[in-house]
């Protein structure tokens, strides 16, 4: 299943993608090695101390800091400690951008309408 989202999502160096709820990052490290420029917005405090201590060399060099609209280099990570539904994803990002995400279905709806009702909109969403 990893490849497949991986392959649907089609990370490219440079690219800009935000990832929604990246839990322990398995998605998060396939992202990197396809040198995406990845900013991941996590709720659990535990699964954000989880992701900084096992992606910190991606960390170190996010040097805009995590809440920078401007991208950030190709292959390193901004981690997000937030609810995706209470950023303001103009502060955060600018187009264009990717979403990927493993979704919860009680969650689809309402972060869907968030992503898709205001700018910036995603390109793809997967």
């Amino acid at each position: 299943m990893l490849e497949a989202i991986l392959a649907a999502a089609a990370a490219s160096s440079g690219r800009t993608v935000l990832e929604i709820g990246p839990g322990l990052g398995i998605l998060t490290g396939g992202l990197l090695e396809a040198d995406a420029a990845v900013t991941a917005v996590e709720l659990d405090r535990g699964m954000v101390e989880h992701l900084a201590t096992a992606f910190e060399p991606a960390l170190a060099a996010a040097a805009d800091g995590p809440r920078s609209p401007a991208p950030n280099p190709p292959g390193t990570l901004r981690l997000v400690a937030a609810d995706i539904l209470d950023v303001d994803l103009a502060g955060l990002l600018v187009a264009p951008f990717d979403v990927v995400a493993n979704l919860p279905y009680h969650v689809t709806s309402p972060i869907l309408h968030r992503l898709l009702g205001t700018e910036p909109r995603p390109e793809r969403c997967i």
